[in-house]
């Protein structure tokens, strides 16, 4: 191989090894540009999902306390069918 040569092959090298830093540093400048737009794309996903849980949390309270007045009610139902039922019981019944 001659001096040429290896003047050429050398600075070749060092043309692919500027190139690939270049390629690096520019995809990291692009990633760097990105990051702050992804991140408020984040944050702005999780303020929607905070904002869905809290609208399906009060709309879940609300079926509770419904529930809740429901099952109240049935209960003192139930209670005065059973004192009726319990009166009859004790009152022997007339022919």
């Amino acid at each position: 191989m001659t001096a040429h040569t290896q003047t050429l092959l050398l600075a070749g090298g060092l043309a692919a090894v500027l190139i690939l830093i270049l390629v690096v540093s520019t995809r990291m400048m692009l990633a760097a540009r990105r990051q702050p737009r992804s991140r408020a794309a984040t944050e702005q996903a999780y303020q929607e999902l905070a904002e869905r849980i809290a609208f399906a949390q009060e709309a879940s309270a609300a079926s509770l306390s419904r529930l809740q007045s429901d099952f109240t009610e049935m209960r003192a139902k139930l209670d005065a069918v059973e004192r009726v039922l319990l009166e009859k019981e004790r009152k022997p019944s007339e022919p």
